[in-house]
């Protein structure tokens, strides 16, 4: 959520149009405390594979036939309000990356072309990339 309005411009990081950073310099006392204390970091990593585990067993393993059942038609019935069928499709791949079966029902729902493949995702080795200060640089001059 955001308090203050920035526009059109997205409040997460986005595919579409990337956030960019302003390059800071770190004094060497600022950079040590960081490190020490916040190992901050100054980008997301991107979506891989983990991140619809959590969501695939709930569908799949948590969900009655009726708790789907009223999934679908949740989604359906916020998503035909969608204008564009290139935003429509995309969320429909996400919707792929959990359970293809989700996905296709969705789209069935919303008189949609069934089998929108699944967004691509990075592997799940691709989460351990975080590591402690990759975003701090101390420059000497």
């Amino acid at each position: 959520m955001t308090f203050v309005s920035q526009g059109p411009r997205p409040n997460y990081q986005s595919s579409i149009s990337p956030l960019t950073y302003k390059p800071r310099k770190y004094e060497e006392k600022e950079a040590k405390h960081e490190t020490w204390v916040g190992n901050a970091h100054l980008d997301l990593t991107e979506i891989n594979a983990l991140d619809f585990e959590q969501p695939r067993a709930l569908f799949q393993k948590v969900m009655s036939d009726t708790d789907r059942a009223h999934l679908v038609y949740n989604f359906a019935s916020h998503m035909k309000a969608i204008k564009s069928p290139a935003v429509r499709d995309r969320q429909l791949a996400v919707l792929a990356a959990v359970d293809q079966s989700l996905s296709d029902r969705v789209a069935q729902a919303l008189g949609a072309p069934t089998g929108v493949a699944p967004i691509p995702v990075a592997p799940a080795s691709e989460s351990w990339r975080l590591r402690p200060a990759i975003g701090l640089a101390v420059k000497h001059s």
